[in-house]
């Protein structure tokens, strides 16, 4: 609402954070394939997390600092108020995390 109202501006459009939201998605989405193939079972997931809150709560814009802003982006995703889902740590997501990028920068 206090966008739409002209009350507050927001520290960035979706236009400049783009790239790093797709990687960010890419990095999520490599997880969840990997969790869902180590158990088969049906999972209801919240899509985007706490990821929303994370945004609200930055204060630096995510071009400043983008390996930050993709990690945190990721992180927050696969959290939810009371945590980490699916049985993730912050240990575990960082783990996938080095073995994605690592990946993807090999390419």
């Amino acid at each position: 609402i206090k966008f739409s109202k002209g009350w507050a501006k927001p520290l960035f459009t979706f236009e400049e954070v783009e790239t790093l939201l797709d990687q960010a998605a890419e990095v999520v989405a490599r997880i969840r394939s990997k969790l869902d193939q180590e158990d088969t079972s049906i999972k209801f997931r919240m899509i985007d997390g706490s990821a929303r809150e994370y945004f609200w709560r930055l204060s630096d814009h995510p071009t400043t600092f983008p390996d930050k802003f993709i990690r945190e982006t990721v992180h927050a995703t696969l959290s939810d108020g009371n945590g980490y889902v699916e049985g993730l740590t912050e240990e575990k997501v960082d783990s996938y995390l080095e073995q994605i990028l690592k990946h993807n920068l090999s390419k």
